[in-house]
């Protein structure tokens, strides 16, 4: 309500059918609302993880892999990291499930990416070259990566 020309902005340009108003107070969005020179519909999404509820809901998670051989004898490694969290950061070599080999580790690994949203692999962006595979693909809304 204090930055005036974003006021006005919102006021003046918005031209959009919906508006989301995120802010960690609760009475604020009613407050901004009430500015506009006409309603705009939308979800208010309010409280101390206001943003992060928010991104959740209209985001799909940012799903990162690596695949490589460390060359010490005890085959491919897997990194998984959803959301900025390592999934398999806790399972030891003698727990993987998908054996040692580079080409096993790729499929598990792909196996349960399109569990989450099919054809996605497709889309990752990233590299493969001697040392394995790196790469990072954001699902869509409402898809979600679990092992």
């Amino acid at each position: 309500m204090a930055d005036l020309v974003a006021n006005q902005w919102v006021s003046t340009s918005f031209v959009g059918h919906r508006m989301d108003i995120i802010d960690v107070v609760p009475k604020r969005p009613s407050a901004i609302r009430a500015q506009l020179p006409f309603p705009k519909k939308g979800r208010d999404v309010t409280g101390e993880l206001a943003v992060q509820r928010y991104a959740d809901r209209v985001s799909g998670d940012l799903v990162r892999w690596k695949i490589w051989d460390a060359h010490d004898g005890q085959g491919a490694r897997v990194r998984l990291i959803v959301n900025g969290v390592d999934l398999l950061a806790d399972m030891s070599l003698a727990q993987r499930p998908w054996g040692q080999g580079h080409d096993a580790a790729q499929l598990w690994l792909h196996t349960r990416i399109e569990k989450a949203q099919q054809k996605v692999i497709d889309r990752a962006i990233g590299a493969m070259d001697a040392n394995g595979e790196d790469r990072w693909v954001v699902l869509r809304p409402g898809h979600k990566l679990k092992i």
